[in-house]
């Protein structure tokens, strides 16, 4: 059966049975993966959002004075969304997470409708992705997050623009991926030139008017919007030259823009998965092989100009990204001949194959067990505070509004909790050439952060952790004359220094 075919057979509305499936689903993620709020990658929109909300916060954190200097930043327009509810972040960013969590399993669920018949094949066609192949990909990258995130967002929308563009409503495709790239710039930019250049090939230039509409609502829309923070990059950042800013990135982000970097394991599981997914659909599919052979082709230009020629622009691009988007496909290509294997399904086991995904997932988040091992469910109206975040939640109430606090490399949480200014963290970073080299050097001075760190192949975070906690008083104190003026130690770590705040793990000193 064709896509069109199948298509329009199948339609993409979702029945009531269907959204008690994306529930179950949903309720499982949350068990198996946790849910997290204040820390990691959010450290770098929740603080921005306060800070939107009252410019006395945050006035000599390098990262927040970075980001705010121009609305013209890849994270602006997602966080100003969550500035709405800067009242009460801590439930907004759990509906907004459920909210978009909902929307990308129903998306791909659509997807996966498209081209399955099975019930079975369904929900392994959702469980392949974001369970059993998860951290299984090229770049750190994958479709869903247990934090609410520009990408977790964009990523949720651009599923349904992949749905209505496969489909033949390649406006409504287009619009899609274009409010996708408000959220998250590199996610919808790529969706679009992906589906433009399958577009082109399709009709040819002799029919263009048909393929035009939709590319032009994007780049009249969304485009204009990447332009405009690209050309502001391009025109206000000139600190460091080209080869500078290579070193740097591949210093701190070589896991996401080296492919070089990238786990072994998975160049040898996951990419044989893409292959095989795209040989079957070169059969079922020519729009769906083309997508693939485009991805591919953008992955051995972006490979050759990043590692062979180290062309610091390309850094941008990102184009393993796309690998999000061709994992589900690969998956669903791969349960489609299953599925035309006509096994006798004995479909009365599915409700009580769901019902068993239900019950696990509500035995681990109320703790009855911990099939799952120890993961964090930072759910509201919980006590779910670790000891970071409640050593932060004090240093709010003791310590000065400027206050600048030097903190150890693996906390992320702190930021946010305490609303004080950080001197330099290992998490956060934003696009900018000036912000990206300062942050490098003050990472260099207080983690030994290098380049050889990096290309040693040890355990950067190790390795950063223990040059931290082998400074000494006076080595922080040094840190003083340039904007420091608390420090954050485990509690081993023990200095000749003012305490003011301690608890089991941490001890807050004043230079």
């Amino acid at each position: 059966m064709s896509l069109q075919a199948q298509a329009n057979t199948s339609g993409i509305t979702i029945t009531g049975q269907e959204w008690l499936i994306i529930v179950i689903i949903y309720l499982f993620l949350i068990a198996f993966h946790g849910y997290r709020f204040g820390d990691e990658d959010m450290t770098e929109t929740l603080s921005y959002a306060l800070y939107m909300n009252d410019h006395s916060l945050y006035p000599n954190d390098l990262y927040i004075q970075a980001v705010a200097k121009t609305n013209l930043n890849e994270r602006y327009p997602f966080t100003l969304l969550l500035r709405l509810f800067s009242f009460q972040l801590e439930w907004a960013s759990f509906f907004l997470h459920l909210l978009s969590s909902m929307l990308l399993i129903s998306g791909l669920w659509t997807l996966a409708k498209l081209f399955l018949r099975s019930n079975f094949t369904l929900l392994a066609a959702i469980l392949g992705t974001l369970v059993i192949t998860y951290h299984l990909n090229l770049g750190g990258n994958e479709v869903w997050y247990n934090y609410f995130v520009p990408s977790q967002l964009a990523k949720s929308i651009g599923i349904w623009g992949l749905v209505f563009w496969l489909v033949e409503r390649r406006i409504l495709g287009y619009a899609m991926v274009a409010l996708a790239t408000f959220a998250q710039p590199v996610v919808g930019a790529q969706l679009a030139l992906l589906f433009l250049l399958v577009d082109l090939k399709e009709f040819g230039l002799s029919r263009w008017k048909k393929s035009l509409p939709g590319p032009l609502l994007y780049f009249l829309t969304a485009g204009v919007w990447v332009m405009a923070v690209f050309v502001m990059n391009l025109i206000s950042d000139h600190s460091i030259d080209g080869a500078t800013f290579y070193s740097i990135m591949e210093t701190r982000l070589a896991h996401h823009f080296f492919p070089s970097y990238y786990p072994l394991r998975s160049w040898v599981l996951f990419l044989p998965v893409l292959i095989l997914g795209a040989f079957i659909w070169k059969r079922e599919s020519k729009k769906m092989f083309d997508l693939f052979c485009w991805g591919f082709l953008g992955m051995l230009i972006y490979y050759l100009g990043i590692e062979l020629f180290e062309i610091p622009s390309l850094l941008s691009v990102q184009w393993f990204k796309t690998t999000v988007w061709f994992k589900p496909l690969a998956i669903i290509a791969i349960l489609s001949v299953v599925d035309k294997m006509d096994f006798k399904w004995d479909h009365r086991i599915f409700p009580s194959l769901l019902g068993l995904l239900l019950l696990t997932g509500i035995a681990n988040l109320t703790g009855f067990v911990r099939w799952f091992g120890d993961k964090p469910y930072d759910l509201p109206g919980t006590q779910y505070h670790t000891a970071e975040m409640n050593l932060a939640s004090q240093m709010k109430s003791v310590l000065p509004g400027d206050a600048c606090i030097l903190i150890p490399p693996d906390l992320t949480g702190i930021r946010y909790f305490s609303e004080r200014s950080l001197f330099i963290d290992y998490k956060s970073n934003i696009h900018s050439k000036e912000y990206m080299s300062e942050a490098a050097e003050r990472r260099r001075d207080l983690y030994g952060l290098t380049l050889d760190m990096r290309t040693s192949g040890v355990d950067m975070m190790a390795e950063m952790t223990n040059f931290y906690q082998h400074l000494s008083a006076s080595d922080f104190k040094s840190f003083e004359k340039r904007g420091a003026q608390f420090v954050v130690t485990r509690k081993e770590q023990q200095l000749d220094l003012e305490k003011v705040l301690e608890n089991s793990l941490f001890t807050l000193y004043k230079l």
